[in-house]
């Protein structure tokens, strides 16, 4: 095998943008960089107008020669997402507990974690085989919708984001270039997610540090915190920054400490919510 320079960065993003951000023949956004002028010691090129993206299945077929030169020219100028003008894939999440970490804060519960004027932007739950199902809506300042997740299945919004880098447990949003929008690690248990949440021209910020939020009459920073039953609600209308008890078990508490502790902690207490709530409905 030809000893070959990584691909450039530059070169990688292009591709994907042209690409809709999936195989150019299925759509599928787990992705290898092919070379449709192959690359050799006497041309050694990483030229963007030769190169294509495909998965690693439809890879395949174009360098075993099932896929030819005319049929990978013409999927390169007509990838299948762009011509549905969307893209999508489904994000594996290995994880039977019920916690997120959002920057360096985690929440537990089994409903909303962040809203803005209603809108739930961030929940969580587990389903019937017990894995951990995360939905999120992403918006950019203009209140476009850019990338919506369902139950770990995700989708482009109204319109193609700026780059989309995805694998089968990380997901990565970019406004443009060094401007990460959202960044999902489900490798890491609990799963991490930071970004930037926009809705009606307000923006909640997550960041290793913690989730910073500005409103009218409230602003600040909540780090290293476990929420239980919690939801983090932000009124555009009075300015307000709240946070909120579970809507159905109507309590919620908050735990502070070493991140091992918080966590065992914050799963126990919400099992106790749970539990002093059903036996009200005795």
């Amino acid at each position: 095998m030809d000893k070959r320079n990584p691909i450039p960065s530059d070169v990688k993003r292009r591709l994907r943008q042209e690409s809709g951000f999936g195989c150019c023949k299925c759509g599928k956004p787990i992705i290898e960089y092919h070379h449709i002028i192959p690359y050799t010691k006497i041309d050694p090129h990483f030229r963007v107008e030769d190169m294509m993206c495909l998965c690693p299945y439809c890879h395949h077929e174009a360098t075993v020669g099932a896929m030819n030169l005319e049929e990978q020219r013409k999927l390169k100028n007509h990838p299948l997402n762009i011509r549905n003008k969307k893209a999508e894939g489904f994000l594996k999440v290995n994880q039977n507990s019920l916690v997120i970490t959002l920057g360096d804060n985690q929440f537990i519960t089994d409903n909303s974690i962040i809203s803005i004027d209603n809108n739930n932007l961030i929940s969580i739950k587990i389903n019937s085989e017990g894995q951990l199902e995360l939905s999120l809506k992403l918006y950019n300042k203009e209140n476009k919708l850019i990338l919506e997740i369902v139950e770990n299945e995700w989708k482009s919004g109204d319109y193609l984001p700026w780059d989309i880098e995805s694998s089968f447990q990380w997901l990565i949003i970019r406004n443009k270039k060094y401007d990460i929008s959202i960044e999902i690690n489900a490798k890491q248990i609990p799963l991490i997610l930071t970004g930037k949440l926009w809705y009606n021209n307000h923006e909640i910020k997550i960041s290793p540090n913690g989730i910073f939020f500005n409103a009218k009459k409230s602003s600040g920073q909540i780090s290293n915190l476990c929420f239980v039953g919690s939801n983090l609600e932000l009124d555009t209308n009075l300015g307000t920054f709240s946070i909120c008890p579970h809507p159905i078990y109507n309590k919620h508490s908050m735990v502070p400490g070493v991140l091992e502790n918080r966590i065992s902690t914050g799963l126990q207490k919400f099992k106790e919510i749970i539990t002093t709530h059903n036996s009200g409905l005795a």
